[in-house]
């Protein structure tokens, strides 16, 4: 039987990684439905309610808590034939008070559920589910596309924000020009905490984005960080081809925004459109370099949801943080 498998993958021309992934994922499926049939009301409800723990809403920036539990939980929606209904709270890095109760819905559009009808399903449909994925910085291209399609169909902005997010673009990368996407995270990723990837110093990056500049004659470097010295020296690296966000928030004491103690009401919102947006620029470029983050990968599911692909992707790698210091 595996021959004969092996057989008809190759006359097709299929890609074995993509048809073992798949393979995989009706095998999840499978294993997704069984567990869940015995959850009482999840049928009739109709709803599966995402909820992330209050430790992953706590420590996980957006696109960490985006990627393994919102994504990943309409993946689970999806699955089961379920509708999603994403429930964020106080708990949330992003909470703001001046911008309504559940950080999901400050930018992002959901049918609205009263508390009542969400106290009435929360503790029998509650999922903190990561489909097939729970190593972290470990997503590839295939995940991506998947991904990609999920948030398609259940992923959308508010029209207003949608609108001024691609007014921002217009503005900023012009419609013309060919544009390179970078983005370097920084602030507490030089701590190079475990299980993270080692920092790459941004001069680690020129390389590889002289050898893009060269190959694909970009006009533009689109710099997306949260760390106000790698922006700097970026800027003085490559002149007036660098291009970002005037007003977005960036860290100028080492420490990552989400975690900052700005009490500012509107601040935690803001930092939370200003990385939104930042994504859907990069998505907007023609090719990406980048390492290993969230971000990036959110990025990628971007690009993806759009039915489009990067001509150049780059991801440059380290060991993490605990294997480098062997």
């Amino acid at each position: 039987m595996k021959r004969y498998i092996w057989r008809l993958i190759y006359k097709l021309r299929l890609d074995k990684i993509e048809v073992i992934n798949h393979l995989l994922y009706l095998y999840q499926k499978a294993c997704v439905r069984k567990n869940f049939k015995s959850i009482n009301g999840v049928k009739q409800n109709g709803v599966l309610l995402i909820n992330p723990d209050a430790q992953s809403q706590k420590w996980l920036g957006w696109y960490a808590l985006y990627i393994d539990h919102i994504l990943n939980g309409c993946m689970l929606a999806e699955i089961l034939g379920l509708k999603p209904y994403i429930s964020l709270d106080k708990d949330c890095l992003y909470y703001d008070a001046s911008y309504g109760d559940n950080p999901f819905e400050y930018f992002y559009l959901q049918d609205g559920l009263d508390k009542k009808e969400i106290a009435a399903f929360a503790s029998e449909n509650q999922s903190n589910f990561v489909y097939g994925m729970n190593k972290a910085y470990t997503y590839n291209v295939h995940n991506f596309k998947r991904l990609g399609k999920i948030q398609q169909k259940y992923i959308h902005l508010k029209e207003n924000v949608q609108a001024g997010i691609e007014e921002d673009i217009v503005a900023l990368l012009g419609k013309e020009k060919k544009n390179l996407a970078v983005h370097i995270r920084g602030t507490d990723f030089k701590k190079e905490f475990e299980g993270h990837p080692a920092y790459l110093q941004e001069s680690c990056y020129f390389d590889e984005i002289d050898k893009a500049i060269a190959k694909y004659g970009y006009e533009q470097i689109f710099l997306a960080t949260d760390d106000q010295s790698i922006m700097d020296r970026m800027k003085e690296k490559y002149r007036g081809r660098v291009v970002s966000y005037k007003d977005a928030v960036r860290s100028r004491d080492g420490v990552a925004l989400h975690f900052s103690n700005v009490e500012e009401s509107g601040y935690k919102g803001q930092i939370l459109l200003d990385v939104i947006r930042d994504v859907k620029t990069i998505a907007h470029c023609d090719g990406f370099i980048s390492g290993l983050s969230n971000v990036s990968f959110g990025a990628r599911i971007e690009k993806f949801s759009q039915n489009r692909m990067f001509e150049l992707d780059v991801i440059i790698e380290a060991p993490k943080a605990n294997e480098a210091a062997q």
